[in-house]
């Protein structure tokens, strides 16, 4: 019984490793692009820009985020 389960399970394995390795790639693609280490974003300035709401009661936005 227990061949076929890991038979059973290794697609599933394999499927999960393969995003975990392509999630890796862009998250290294990223950081690369970030730190200016790719030719074409060598030059390119990354500023990060934090959006906030209000916390009024009486604004629908404030109770949709809380």
């Amino acid at each position: 019984m227990l061949p076929f389960e890991i038979e059973h399970l290794t697609p599933s394995l394999t499927r999960q490793s393969h995003r975990r390795m392509k999630a890796d790639a862009e998250w290294d693609s990223l950081t690369a692009k970030v730190e200016g280490r790719e030719e074409f974003y060598k030059d390119v300035k990354v500023v990060a820009f934090v959006a906030t709401i209000d916390d009024v009661p009486e604004q629908p936005q404030a109770q949709q985020a809380s």
